[in-house]
């Protein structure tokens, strides 16, 4: 009797999982694993790979962060003194630090597994997001399996990053600024909305501003009434305050991250003033083909869309899909997809990694798009469904195997210039002294790995010289060690200023780089 039942669920869940909406559930869960097992795969490798540069910046904040306790003041000891020069709010930092002290694990290790955490979890907003706008549970699913598995996310899910934690709150964020729209709303989802908006953008303010500048148009054009206004309600005041106290929190925490960043003279050119005009980009550069071709169709549209078979599937439903909402949430995710790059141009122009806020709308609008032309042409054809969801899907697969994997799969030895030269330093100095670097821009890599409070000189500014003539102007004490990696043209004057400073210093040579220990 029991065999008989066993047998019966089997056939029952053969027979689910064989209908077109169990195959899709099927691929989603899935493709959650294979992501999963992906980024896993090699967790523990050095924050080396792509972007080695932000990654591990981001690793610096948490090492301190771990090693002196939480600050507003947070150390990233890679400029010289002061050692601070905040940045976001250290929301995610923190919280590698703390998980990675509280168990013991490696820093670099429960960096990548809690960003990956966040990248998997932005699936729940999505989804809630998705269902109240009146999207059926086989686009919602087809949608969060294009988004998973999109070639950036599929990489960078797994690094040392931001990007993660910065979306997870922004999607939240999202979900419930679509309830305070539709007007469907509680204290709690007020709450709920002023927290998840807080936290995004203290923790990466370029990820929810494009979001949140058109919530705010939308809801000032659209949804407040003047009688409403007029009547001063508590639920208006409530929205009001929603929106606002994130805000200012936002922009007291930009003022006093400058003012800080400001008492450190290379510090001083990474504030948000110096930074603004490169942030933003050029009105040429929002009209030209680099950014059209190179940046938004190359690098995101046609890896993530089946080279460019996603957007046919928009355009066909815009034009025969009847359902308004259908059509509405298609169109929003392709504005949402394009409004970044045309705010922070140049950033998305130079940072690959910067489409982690906004790719995920691409996918959300090629997935909704797929399975509404499908319900209008192809109502009977289950069989036409999943050969569409498998051609992203491999699409997506290849291209991150083309374009990622590499960078993934990478094996270090420790031979690596930035490990060589990082192990020597730290076998060889003290931890209490500060060390200068040259030929890493001003990189965290070497502060990281040796552990070493650094001043690892910018290429720009024309302060390599100076900073071994006037050290006292970038460090209360003399270096423990100066590292000189090639630089633009510069050694020999970098050379003779240390020769002049210390006297016949013979360098010890690694990795093509010469080691002074003073």
């Amino acid at each position: 009797m029991n065999r008989i039942e066993d047998d019966d669920s089997l056939a029952t869940l053969i027979k689910k999982m064989s209908s077109l909406d169990g195959f899709v559930k099927l691929a989603f869960w899935v493709s959650l694993l294979v992501v999963i097992a992906l980024n896993l795969m090699n967790v523990a490798q050095p924050l080396l790979e792509e972007h080695a540069f932000r990654q591990t910046q981001t690793a610096l904040t948490s090492y301190y962060l771990a090693q002196n306790g939480f600050s507003f003041r947070y150390e990233t000891p890679v400029v010289g003194e002061g050692w601070s020069i905040p940045f976001e709010f250290p929301i995610y930092q923190y919280l590698v630090a703390l998980i990675s002290s509280l168990l013991g694990v490696s820093l670099t290790i429960t960096g990548r597994v809690v960003s990956l955490f966040f990248v998997v979890g932005c699936c729940i907003p999505v989804a809630h997001t998705l269902r109240r706008l009146g999207i059926d549970q086989r686009a919602i699913y087809f949608s969060l399996a294009l988004f998973i598995t999109s070639p950036i996310y599929l990489f960078w899910s797994g690094t040392f990053m931001i990007e993660g934690p910065a979306l997870f709150f922004t999607c939240c964020f999202g979900y419930y600024a679509l309830k305070v729209m539709q007007r469907s709303f509680f204290t709690t989802d007020l709450v709920l909305l002023g927290l998840f908006l807080t936290l995004a953008l203290l923790q990466k303010v370029t990820t929810p501003l494009p979001l949140l500048g058109a919530c705010i148009l939308y809801g000032v054009l659209f949804r407040v009434r003047v009688r409403d206004l007029a009547a001063g309600s508590m639920k208006i005041l409530g929205v009001v305050a929603s929106f606002a106290v994130p805000l200012v929190l936002a922009y007291v925490w930009v003022k006093f991250s400058d003012v800080v960043k400001a008492q450190n003279p290379i510090g001083e050119h990474l504030t948000s003033a110096s930074l603004s005009v490169w942030n933003y980009g050029s009105l040429s550069q929002r009209l030209s083909k680099e950014l059209w071709l190179d940046v938004i169709f190359n690098r995101n549209v046609k890896t993530t869309t089946a080279c460019g078979l996603g957007v046919v599937f928009i355009a066909l439903a815009l034009a025969f899909v009847e359902a308004r909402r259908v059509r509405l949430v298609i169109l929003g995710g392709v504005f949402f997809f394009v409004l970044p790059f045309m705010v922070f141009s140049n950033l998305h122009f130079v940072h690959n990694y910067y489409q982690s806020a906004n790719a995920v709308f691409l996918s959300v609008a090629v997935g909704v798009a797929v399975v509404a032309v499908s319900n209008y042409l192809l109502p009977r054809s289950p069989v036409a469904y999943s050969f569409l969801l498998l051609v992203f899907l491999a699409s997506n697969g290849w291209f991150f195997y083309k374009g990622y994997y590499p960078q993934k799969s990478r094996v270090f030895t420790g031979e690596e210039r930035t490990l060589a030269v990082a192990s020597l330093v730290q076998s060889e100095t003290p931890k209490d002294r500060p060390v200068i670097w040259y030929g890493f821009d001003w990189s965290s890599e070497v502060a990281f790995y040796s552990e070493r409070r650094s001043l690892t000189v910018p290429n720009w500014g024309e302060m390599d010289v100076r900073v071994v003539e006037d050290t006292k102007s970038f460090l209360s004490q003399n270096p423990s060690a100066i590292v000189l990696c090639p630089t633009r043209g510069r050694d020999e004057a970098i050379m003779e200023a240390i020769a002049r400073k210390y006297g016949a210093i013979q360098p010890r040579e690694v990795a093509g780089c010469r080691v002074y220990f003073i």
